[in-house]
């Protein structure tokens, strides 16, 4: 469940060069993000009975959105 902290600083320096990237008239946006955190070991699975019998302490979530603008019709 450990990430290399080689990518998390990859993936840090390519969320702060694209973090949003527009292109022609705003119409088009690209958006990522990247967030962690600690999990209280409120149960069994969460305190290790699970398949790899290792507790789970922590969480890592990234994320890659690309919108595009219309202005409602149809």
């Amino acid at each position: 469940m450990k990430m290399p902290k080689v990518s998390i600083l990859i993936f840090t320096i390519l969320n702060l060069l694209m973090s949003k990237a527009s292109f022609a008239q705003n119409l088009y946006s690209i958006e990522n993000s990247y967030q962690n955190g600690y999990i209280f070991p409120t149960n069994d699975f969460i305190r290790g009975n699970n398949f790899e019998k290792d507790t789970i302490d922590a969480f890592q979530m990234f994320s890659l959105k690309f919108s595009k603008q219309t202005v409602g019709k149809h």
